[in-house]
């Protein structure tokens, strides 16, 4: 199989050498990883060193406690997210995880969370797609931290429009009730801390409506965990 369907780099989809690494070297090297002041709350690069919160989070309510990521979305892993999740490369995931448990997994451990729950699809674009991207990158978290994977509790009941298009306020307001939990099933996040997994964060509408969601369910606290984060100003 290997020599027929070689791995190829999600950064530069040349094939990889030598075939045991995910990625090239040189590649994963040019990554833009966050380093240097960061946001208190959702963990974007800030310019000033006394600033404790990026625009963002200053402006915005906040559901979640805190969040972590492991690069600025821009450049090759912008390219690479997008060409996961459209053009069906769910054998990137494996990368991903290896890179957020390099980069953000002692972050993650000292969370000591109880349950991983990935950000759902709507069921339309899950038929689409074929796949969650969250939900890969969950199960590699999950793995990770051996806290187990919780995938049919948080459910999208509204397809929305891709946020890409929208700005800040039309963001949140496309995603106000586009999430629900069953009612039945809530009992398994009650009084629990839980990590919300999804691929790319940008202003935290998405995470913001999830976590609002699951604390009215009964959880105790929320946080995020995501590959690629926007910046901060």
């Amino acid at each position: 199989m290997d020599i027929v369907f070689p791995r190829r780099c999600p950064l530069c989809n040349e094939i990889v050498i030598p075939k045991e690494e995910k990625a090239c070297k040189q590649c994963v090297e040019k990554l833009p990883v966050i380093t240097g002041s960061r946001c208190k709350r959702c963990s974007k690069p800030i310019e000033l060193e006394e600033q404790e919160y990026c625009f963002d989070c200053i402006k915005s309510t906040r559901h979640y406690e805190k969040g972590f990521s492991a690069f600025l979305y821009e450049g090759s892993i912008k390219k690479s997210l997008m060409d996961y999740k459209f053009r069906g490369l769910k054998q990137y995931a494996e990368f991903y995880t290896e890179q957020m448990i390099f980069h953000i997994g002692s972050e993650l451990r000292k969370l000591k969370v109880d349950c991983i729950i990935p950000v759902p699809l709507h069921n339309r674009k899950m038929r689409m797609r074929g796949f969650n991207q969250a939900e890969l990158l969950a199960r590699g978290a999950s793995e990770f931290l051996g806290s187990p994977l919780i995938n049919d509790i948080l459910i999208r009941t509204k397809y929305t429009i891709p946020q890409k298009k929208l700005d800040d306020k039309e963001r949140l307001h496309n995603l106000l009730q586009a999430f629900t939990t069953i009612k039945e099933k809530e009992f398994q996040i009650i009084d629990k801390k839980i990590l919300i997994i999804d691929d790319i964060y940008t202003t935290g509408s998405t995470i913001e409506a999830c976590a609002d969601v699951l604390l009215k369910a009964g959880c105790r606290s929320v946080y995020f965990a995501t590959v690629c984060i926007g910046k901060g100003f």
